[in-house]
Parts: C-alpha cells; structure tokens; sequence
C-alpha cells in the first residue's frame, strides 16, 4: 500500500522535473530519457523510504488509518463548502471565502 501511495504521489511531480549539471531545472524539453530514469527511481527510493519510516512509526504510536482518514475528511471538509460557492455563487463574498475554512476547522474540531 505504501508502494503504490508512493508510485501515484510522484508520477504527476516527476513529468516535468529533470537532472542537468547538479542543478534542479523545471524543464522537460532538454532532459534525456536516461535522466528522467534516473531521477524518478531516486525520488521514488527516497519518498518510499520517508513515508515508510512515518507509516511504520504511526503504527507504532497506534494511530490507525480509520483516524487518519477520519481527521482527513475533517481537517479537509472545512474549504469545500466555500470553494463551491466561490465558483458557484456571484453573491459569495471575499470576507466569506477568507473566515469560513478557518472557522469551519476550529468548529469540526470542537465537535
């Protein structure tokens, strides 16, 4: 599962990333395919190895995934209503999109 998390959460970032004299270039068009490779298998090792230690060091501190998916939903839930109604309603005011993900946290927290 920690794989596959991995595999999905670096695929988007790696597309557009390439290795050229030591430096980090936000480029595609000059990188060589063997670069590419090269920087996708050692971003993939390293991120797998840091969400490996923390996976591991949540379980050891026995916090499950139903609370992180829990604490996700509640945590993440607070910006959706106001992000719709930005998009959706032209009487959506800028106080509004501003105070509502903030207290909307504090409020699901509370509760």
């Amino acid at each position: 599962m920690v794989f596959m998390a991995c595999t999905s959460a670096m695929s988007s970032q790696l597309i557009s990333v390439r290795f050229n004299n030591n430096l980090w270039c936000l480029s595609i068009l000059t990188a060589t395919g063997k670069q590419l490779i090269y920087v996708s298998h050692l971003s993939l090792l390293i991120f797998g190895l840091i969400m490996s230690i923390v996976s591991i060091g949540l379980y050891y501190i026995n916090i499950s995934m139903e609370y992180l998916y829990t604490m996700m939903g509640i945590i993440i839930s607070s910006g959706v209503l106001p992000g719709v109604l930005t998009f959706l309603w032209n009487r959506q005011s800028k106080l509004a999109v501003c105070l509502s993900p903030p207290l909307d946290l504090i409020y699901s927290l509370i509760s």
